[in-house]
């Protein structure tokens, strides 16, 4: 990539009108870079989404201005993209001159664009390490990411030219550990959600409304990402395995068995876990604490007594 051609934004074209594909168009078209289209099944689905990105160009047809873009974005499910980078070539929206970036997290540029490779200049990954849920304001969910790359090396320079004007952050990945860097951001954002939904079952069966549970957890959910955030790990662990609290963690096993005997099971094999974290945070953590609270998540749940 020459200095001339450094000094001017790429423009870009984004074919998926989902949330990540109005992330992506709505993050860099209010980050200076120009977005030639974006393209969804329907017009009626790319107008909805360019609207919510903010974006003036939608299509589910080729245009001459799309054509004449640097970059081509294939921000769809992981199953479509090779049938839609082989659509989309067909038409002749993808040409020789394109770099074409994929968003998914689980495989490599060559696995999932192997189509276009000697049809295009270079195909890489640009996977956002965000949870996008919806459309609506999903940009802002971009503020701050980070994103993994890895693919062609003209592919990768032009996805961190793109993270770093967004002002994000870009993580070099080796093709061969895709699957591993997308494992590890699904436990840290799906498994999270899940685990929100097991403090959901103990919530409700201690009496808290349904209603009034995901209120109650959002703001300690989102204080313990401050800490993170703050902190690091292990730093951030706090509760009564961090603190030696053998009874407490006694009381928690009893009544989770009573009550929510599914919740119990993942909270002693989690607990596992929650004790080596806290481990390492105190160094000094007095061994017969330790066992303790390690025969506790390694005993068995108590079946309720049956009357006769």
């Amino acid at each position: 990539m020459t200095n001339s051609e450094l000094k001017t934004n790429p423009l870009v074209t984004i074919i998926g009108a989902g949330p990540v594909g109005v992330a992506l168009a709505g993050k860099l078209t209010r980050s200076g870079v120009p977005i030639a289209a974006l393209y969804g099944r329907t017009f009626e689905q790319a107008e909805e989404a360019a609207g919510d990105a903010g974006v003036v160009g939608a299509s589910c047809e080729v245009s001459a201005l799309a054509q004449q873009a640097d970059v081509i974005i294939i921000a769809v499910a992981d199953h479509r993209v090779p049938e839609v980078a082989a659509e989309y070539l067909k038409k002749g929206l993808i040409g020789s001159h394109h770099v074409v970036l994929h968003t998914c997290g689980a495989w490599a540029a060559h696995e999932v664009l192997s189509c276009l490779v000697g049809h295009v200049n270079a195909v890489g990954t640009l996977h956002p390490l965000a949870s996008i849920s919806s459309r609506k304001g999903a940009f802002s969910r971009l503020n701050g990411a980070s994103f993994g790359i890895e693919g062609d090396v003209e592919a990768v320079a032009m996805a961190e030219r793109l993270v770093s004007l967004m002002g994000c952050k870009p993580l070099r990945l080796l093709t061969e550990q895709m699957p591993l860097y997308h494992a590890g951001a699904a436990i840290g954002s799906n498994l999270i959600v899940a685990v929100m939904d097991l403090a959901r079952k103990a919530f409700e069966a201690a009496g808290v409304p349904p209603e009034e549970v995901v209120p109650a957890l959002v703001p300690l959910l989102r204080s313990t990402v401050d800490n993170l955030e703050q902190q690091g790990l292990p730093d951030a662990l706090t509760g009564p395995v961090a603190r030696g609290d053998v009874l407490t963690i006694e009381r928690h096993l009893g009544a989770l068995d009573r009550s929510v005997a599914d919740v119990a099971s993942l909270y002693r094999l989690l607990g596992h876990e929650v004790l080596s974290v806290a481990l390492r945070k105190l160094p000094s953590f007095e061994a017969k604490v330790a066992n303790k609270l390690r025969a506790l998540f390694e005993t068995k749940a108590k079946k309720p007594a049956h009357s006769s």
